[in-house]
């Protein structure tokens, strides 16, 4: 903490509150809400993006970052178009969507889509539905056409994921998970 305070104008603040919160037991009825939250983003990812985005590249539009993303909104706000029978009045969105493709990627929590048209290469997304004031959000990164050099490394990194989730065993600390990942990728060099 000491090396914290004052470098650079950081203050250090005690995530206490908000970390036990977060953490805390939830009801049988919060549950359900989260349930249907996740569930929610997930056909929306499934039914809509997906759907879409496939019709984007078969039929080779020409559609910009925000142009797609204020499709995805549209669906969260009105789950009907996907055919998902959930009253509009429970749903919103919790972010304007975020889909960004051809090599500029903006991983920051404030990242926006732009008015550049999509590439048919790296395509991520990302959105977030709230049911009933319960928000979830889903993330993902499409490979439609990349480089050998990204299909090579994305293998490296799902293997890597798979050893890190072997290492995650009750009672270990999450350091050795860590220490897996890194000597993974050390041997794979």
């Amino acid at each position: 903490e000491k090396s914290l305070t004052g470098a650079d104008g950081l203050d250090v603040s005690d995530a206490t509150p908000g970390l036990s919160l977060f953490m805390s037991i939830k009801e049988d009825s919060e549950l359900d809400l989260m349930k249907k939250s996740s569930v929610l983003s997930n056909k929306i990812l499934k039914h809509g993006f997906i759907k879409r985005i496939e019709e984007v590249i078969d039929s080779e539009l020409n559609v910009t970052h925000t142009q797609l993303s204020g499709e995805i909104d549209g669906i969260i706000e009105d789950p009907s178009k996907i055919n998902l029978k959930v009253p509009k009045e429970h749903v919103q969105s919790c972010y304007f969507p975020i889909v960004q493709s051809g090599g500029e990627y903006d991983i920051k929590i404030s990242a926006q889509s732009t008015e550049k048209s999509l590439k048919y290469d790296i395509v991520t997304v990302s959105l977030g539905s709230r049911y009933q004031n319960y928000c979830s959000n889903v993330a993902r990164t499409f490979l439609v056409d990349p480089p050998k050099e990204v299909s090579e490394t994305y293998e490296v990194l799902l293997s890597m994921q798979e050893e890190c989730l072997r290492a995650m065993v009750p009672g270990r600390p999450l350091k050795s998970v860590y220490a897996t990942a890194v000597n993974f990728l050390k041997s794979s060099e």
